[in-house]
């Protein structure tokens, strides 16, 4: 285990990547990277340009609906906005530049090198001191020319409903497993030759993604984005998904210009036709147990919401909520909600007039009369080429937060604005200021109420210097790729063309990855001032921009410091450290083709080709490869590039948090808190020590099924750890620490264990509790469960016990709560619970339930799924209605005939 403090690792290099502009690459690709489908880019965005005030970025969501599943939870559906800025190039999506709803619903495959499932992957002996769990790819076949060699993994994004992570796929005995880079308790199993993926959550849900063809998005090479299909229960209930396949728009040009080499052995400026790679799948419906929701787009602009609509599962209409937007500007105006009422959205005036008007990172200009060669950069190939073309791509902050999202509108009448400025940092080589994107730079809230409007302001960089850190810097340099080139009229294969491309723009754009970071930001208040420091720590292993891109999927940039002020009197002030555990890597292997200045002689690209993607090539993905062998010379002249880079694995989380209160005392009051973590799974805190300057601790000691507990049945232990429910907490203890002497709080311990008809769920069926006047556990409750899973019976410590009976009709609710009364003596009025559960609980059993069981206290409760409890009648026998609107917000509750409370809703937002 590291224990990490403020320490940090730097290296910087460059990456290049290929794009077919034409058809497809050369079995020796340059450097084979596949296109992300547009809404998988809008997702992944999250992953590579987390939201923190460390990249100047804010928290923008807004609750759209929930619906129920058959474990009692809920999955929550949100519409949230990226505020990093819009680039030119950016995915319109299904509601407009910048929104998503999350959560995602998909895998997608970054695919780099040749695609991992037509490779397989052996050890590489490369420093196994720093690298001792390292792999490289190698094809399945010695015929190069069908698979060439391959040195990275492709990397797989997965979003389940509560949990993001990374992986890669291994190959061991003709057997593919999934590695994590970050580790979650998620179990992902890969099924078949990557036909899809199983995931199996830490409660035992089941997550499948992918499978086939309805539910996977292919392209020439590999199936690239993964669908969930289905959420499978431990009950057997399952909730399914729907999707169809649309076009979703983007402003790329339909035509693009690249410098390539032709067969009249010159470097000239062509139009290409531009692939077809704004194809996704959007989603058009949810079934699950009690309803459906189902997805309704525009007729003109099929990939533009409209309407999401939420029916109960006798198809009553809960819930439609309805979306406006501008689909000539593409922008979302506005989303009415149920309940909620309206928000409506207003964005910068400026749009995108002229596509070919970007700087280095796409974004916009402003430039007018921009062409295609401003799209072509001015570098040391192109100077040595004679090429006089390529402008400067300078970014204008005024330009850049064209179509960004300047104000919310909230149902109250109530709003909150946004001012942003560019993102910028100094580039260590030569001091240039480097631009990239935009950062919040201040946010005013209103609020109606009291008619007052609260400003935050926010200033960046080392003592407020307004610079940030380059995650990796910045370049201008090109690449060549050989590419076939077709008639596309009929495919035919018409020759060979060389192509340059600027590596700066296509890694930015296709990875949605940002330069800048903040090692402080301070945020200004009428209340005062708070700074906080974060760090960034990279790859120790490897070099290159791949390392310390791939480090986005490690960790975040992280907080280490906060200073809350008060005037110029610090109030507060926290400090943060960090373990690190199960260090680890994932080899790889990037080979990239330079082009610094070739000679005259006209064969250059084809030399190139004979050394770069011949079979010599083959010598580079040894398992003894040198780390210093890092070019091939042709002439004097470095014509390929190789970068070992490593991928961290393993876990990175918060160690200790300690806080000092500031008050008119020159001494503060110090709170600690330390949290440990299991040696074995690493994501299972396993206990908190708090401690105070007043000189106590307390410590709270967690238990989970790996780590047994004194007492405690071990094969409900195995058990549970074989359902991939590690993370559940079987047993609690809270000790109190003065100096050399400890005394217990209180303990607590939880006895799980499978009931008949569900063998795959495990239940809680006995709690015990014990405290310092009670050292030793003694029973607090009992629980049986019916064999479709809700609970039965519950016996307190008074031994009373309570049975619930349900229906499917009453959703999450029990139909029937009866106090003081055996499960026998109630299913001898009322039958077979199944039959209940079922057909719900008619008004004649509910009488005799009355009537034949005065002993017992009765209450009843009438639901409808979806909406909420319309009518419960209470021991007495006394009757309480619930009365709802057209929207089905609740409106009246009735009791004994008479109205006791009335509720109004009124929107200022309209």
């Amino acid at each position: 285990m590291k224990f990490y403090r403020n320490t940090m690792l730097i290296f910087c290099a460059l990456l290049g990547f290929s794009k077919s502009s034409i058809a497809q690459s050369m079995p020796f690709g340059d450097y084979n990277t596949s296109f992300i489908t547009p809404l998988s880019a809008q997702l992944n965005r999250y992953d590579f340009y987390p939201v923190s005030k460390s990249t100047g970025t804010t928290n923008i969501n807004i609750p759209l609906f929930s619906i129920p599943t058959p474990d009692d939870t809920q999955i929550s559906f949100n519409l949230s906005y990226h505020s990093s800025g819009i680039k030119v190039e950016d995915p319109v999506g299904i509601l407009g530049y910048g929104w998503s709803i999350l959560p995602g619903l998909r895998i997608t495959r970054m695919q780099f090198g040749k695609v991992d499932e037509h490779c397989k992957l052996l050890p590489l002996n490369y420093n196994t001191s720093i690298f001792p769990r390292s792999y490289w790819a190698r094809p399945n076949t010695d015929e190069e020319a069908i698979w060439g060699y391959d040195g990275e993994h492709d990397i797989f994004f997965i979003n389940t409903i509560d949990q993001n992570t990374s992986f890669i796929i291994e190959k061991n005995n003709n057997c593919f497993t999934a590695k994590q880079i970050k580790q979650t308790p998620l179990k992902i199993e890969v099924i078949g030759t990557a036909e899809g993926f199983k995931v199996t959550d830490d409660q035992g849900v089941v997550y499948i993604y992918g499978g086939n063809s309805d539910y996977t998005i292919e392209t020439s090479a590999c199936k690239q984005v993964y669908l969930l299909k289905e959420i499978i229960y431990t009950d057997s209930q399952k909730i399914s998904f729907n999707y169809g396949r649309e076009i979703i728009k983007t402003s790329t040009p339909t035509q693009s210009h690249k410098l390539v080499y032709t067969t009249s052995n010159d470097w000239e400026i062509i139009s290409v036709n531009n692939p077809v790679v704004q194809g996704d799948c959007i989603l058009k419906s949810i079934t699950f147990p009690l309803g459906k929701v189902t997805y309704e787009y525009h007729s003109s602009r099929k990939e533009i919401l409209k309407n999401i609509k939420i029916y109960g599962n006798n198809s009553q209409l809960i819930k439609t909520i309805s979306f406006i937007t501008d689909t000539n500007k593409n922008l979302l105006q506005s989303v009415t909600i149920p309940g909620s009422g309206k928000y409506s959205f207003e964005y910068n005036p400026t749009t995108f007039e002229n596509v070919y008007a970007q700087d280095l990172y796409g974004y916009y200009t402003g430039k007018k009369n921009a062409t295609y060669i401003d799209m072509i950069p001015q570098n040391t190939v192109l100077k040595a080429l004679n090429k006089n073309i390529g402008n400067a791509r300078s970014s204008v902050e005024s330009a850049m937060q064209a179509n960004i999202l300047q104000k919310i509108v909230y149902p109250t009448g109530g709003y909150v604005s946004f001012e942003y400025e560019k993102n910028q940092a100094i580039n260590p080589i030569d001091n240039s200021i480097v631009i990239c994107g935009l950062r919040l730079k201040q946010m005013n809230i209103y609020t109606p109420e009291n008619n007052q409007t609260v400003s935050k302001t926010y200033k960046y960089g080392n003592n407020e210097s307004g610079y940030g850190k380059l995650i990796t810097l910045p370049s201008d340099w090109d690449y060549w790729i050989q590419r076939k080139r077709y008639d596309l009229s009929d495919m035919s294969y018409t020759g060979y063309i060389y192509e340059i491309i600027s590596q700066s723009s296509l890694n930015i754009l296709y990875r949605n990855s940002y330069l800048i970071w903040y090692d402080e930001v301070a945020e200004y208040t009428p209340a005062g001032k708070t700074v906080e420091k974060y760090n960034y720590q990279y790859n120790q292993g490897g070099s290159g921009f791949v390392s310390e891109f791939w480090q986005m999927l490690y960790h975040k940039p992280y907080i280490i410091d906060r200073k809350v002020y008060k005037g110029n009197n610090v109030q507060e002030h926290t400090e943060y450290e960090y373990y690190e555990d199960e260090l680890s890597y994932i080899m790889g292997i990037s080979v990239r083709s330079n082009l610094y200045c070739p000679s005259s002689e006209p064969d250059i690209p084809i030399h190139l080709n004979k050394i770069c993607h011949d079979k010599e090539i083959a010598g580079i993905f040894s398992p003894t490869v040198n780390g210093n062998m890092i070019s091939g010379d042709t002439d004097s002249n470095p014509d390929f590039t190789i970068d070992n880079y490593a991928i961290h694995t393993g876990l990175f989380r918060l160690g200790r948090k300690t806080t000092r209160l500031y008050d008119d005392e020159a001494v503060p009051y110090e709170i600690s808190e330390e949290y440990l973590y299991s040696d074995n799974l690493l994501y299972n805190m396993t206990g908190t020590l708090s401690c105070t300057s007043l000189g106590d601790s307390i410590y709270t000691r967690y238990y989970y099924p790996s780590d047994g507990y004194p007492g405690y049945p071990q094969t409900i232990c195995d058990l549970l750890s074989q359902r991939n429910l590690s993370t559940t907490v079987i047993a609690t203890e809270q000790t109190k620490i003065s100096g050399s002497k400890q005394s217990l709080i209180s303990g607590k311990k939880v006895i799980y264990d499978s009931i008949p008809g569900d063998y795959t769920r495990m239940y809680p069926v006995k709690t015990y509790y014990k405290n310092k006047l009670q050292p030793d556990f003694l029973q607090e409750n009992q629980r049986t469960y019916y064999p479709f899973g809700k609970l039965a019976t519950e016996t307190g410590r008074n031994g009373v016990s309570t049975v619930y009976l349900w229906t499917k009709d009453n959703g999450s609710y029990p139909v029937a709560k009866i106090v003081n009364a055996s499960l026998a003596e109630v299913t001898a009025i009322t039958g077979n619970p199944e039959n209940i559960y079922k057909n719900g609980l008619y008004l004649d059993i509910e009488t005799r339930l009355r009537n034949e069981l005065p002993h017992a206290q009765i209450t009843t409760i009438n639901a409808a799924p979806l909406i909420g409890v319309q009518k419960t009648t209470d021991p007495n026998g006394i009757t309480t209605l619930y009365v709802y609107n057209s929207d089905n917000l609740l409106q009246e509750i009735i009791w004994q005939g008479a109205v006791i409370k009335r509720y109004e809703y009124n929107y200022r937002n309209r």
